[in-house]
């Protein structure tokens, strides 16, 4: 027999344990947090509810069958949407977008450039050529269906960016190549030929961990993009916004650099800072800005290293600096 008041206690305890448990399960269903798109869309399709393999595939001669292989260096991006049906104003690229992947076109020259989506109907190049004032040749890109996955290892993915890292690494294991995030811009395109045919793989830093904004590997299968997606499995950390995507992988690195090259200037600036005097001298810049609202007049009008790098490719980017020799240092 238990006494009056340890039955109280008891009770108590069980209450206690109740309202933690209900307070996690709304946690875990995002009603006490902060609302985002993609919470609703990973709750909907990761607790066991069919889901195609890609949203609104109805265009299915745009979408690339992974089976294919191709010669020649290939650029990826990764484009995830948090909503099934993505719509033109909403999801298409901005100015800073687009300039992203004509600075590739137009100084890298890649064979192919791999989109790799969840919703390959949906085409998020459509307001470029208005945008930029320019006509593109968009006959390089090839689609790629790419489903969200939810989890890693055990674990709930917890952002949509971590899946899109995940993918990043996914897609050059699988192809080679390099892939960019869509702040990233070509500038010496014959520089980064170079960098990714010397090394196994080439990456960039920011000052104590990696960036899976620019990541590349000369072949398929290579060693670096398997180690990093093990760790993903093993020991990816969801309420980390960096640890499985920029601490881990230089951890990797720094364990088995036969493995990767780290290349110095592309990344190695604090986010927003976008002052640097040598940018011509390197393959690429890495500017992590995100102005939606940005036009091109406003990008005439930038006065940093931004807009430097930005009105030098808005003039077609001279064949006299995308051609330079690679440097001693590289």
């Amino acid at each position: 027999m238990i006494s009056k008041k340890q039955y109280h206690h008891v009770i108590r305890l069980l209450v206690a344990l109740i309202a933690i448990f209900i307070l996690l399960l709304l946690w875990n269903t995002s009603i006490l947090r902060y609302h985002l798109p993609w919470h609703d869309y990973q709750w909907t399709f990761s607790r066991g509810i069919p889901v195609p393999a890609c949203s609104g595939t109805s265009n299915d001669s745009a979408v690339t069958s992974a089976s294919n292989q191709e010669a020649g260096l290939i650029v990826h991006y990764v484009r995830l949407y948090p909503v099934p049906k993505p719509n033109k104003n909403d999801h298409s690229l901005n100015v800073l977008d687009c300039l992203s992947v004509y600075s590739v076109l137009l100084n890298l020259k890649p064979q192919s450039i791999y989109l790799h989506t969840n919703v390959p109907s949906f085409w998020p190049f459509g307001n470029c050529e208005s945008l930029l004032e320019l006509t593109i040749d968009w006959s390089l890109v090839k689609v790629f269906c790419a489903p969200l996955q939810y989890t890693s290892g055990i674990k709930r993915i917890a952002h949509i960016a971590h899946e899109a890292d995940i993918r990043k690494f996914r897609a050059v294991e699988e192809y080679g190549g390099l892939v960019l995030d869509f702040d990233v811009y070509v500038i010496n395109g014959v520089l980064l030929r170079q960098l990714i045919e010397k090394h196994p793989c080439i990456v960039c830093h920011e000052v104590d961990r990696l960036n899976a904004g620019f990541f590349g590997c000369r072949t398929r299968q290579a060693e670096y993009p398997k180690l990093v997606l093990a760790s993903y499995h093993a020991k990816y950390n969801p309420y980390c916004w960096l640890c499985s995507s920029g601490y881990e992988p230089f951890e990797i690195w720094k364990k088995n650099q036969d493995t990767a090259s780290v290349i110095a200037g592309v990344c190695d600036h604090e986010s927003g800072v976008v002052e640097t005097e040598n940018w011509a001298t390197l393959p690429a810049f890495h500017s992590y800005w995100h102005r939606s609202s940005f036009t091109v007049q406003d990008v005439r009008q930038l006065r940093s290293t931004l807009g430097d790098v930005l009105r030098w490719l808005l003039k077609d980017a001279p064949s006299d600096l995308a051609g330079k020799a690679i440097p001693v240092e590289w």
